[in-house]
């Protein structure tokens, strides 16, 4: 499985509400942190270079991250 299945992976487990640890995913995938913390970062970027209304955040007291409810607004043309 390449870098994009995998980024793709993430994302749509996280669009459905998952809650992704990243140690449960590392081992599932058999890739490194660094590995890891670049999927999250390529799903961030794309998130806000589409203005999406969820956020990527990083739950610290289970140690995952999540997407966000609708809290951005989306640009409308004048």
């Amino acid at each position: 499985m390449n870098k994009s299945d995998r980024v793709l992976i993430l994302y749509d487990r996280l669009k459905h509400g998952e809650k992704i640890r990243k140690e449960l995913f590392m081992d599932e995938f058999s890739v490194g942190r660094r590995s890891f913390d670049r999927y999250i970062e390529t799903i961030r970027l794309m998130l806000s270079e589409t203005f999406a209304p969820h956020e990527l955040l990083y739950d610290a007291s289970d140690h995952s991250y999540y997407l966000s409810g609708e809290k951005r607004e989306k640009l409308r043309g004048v």
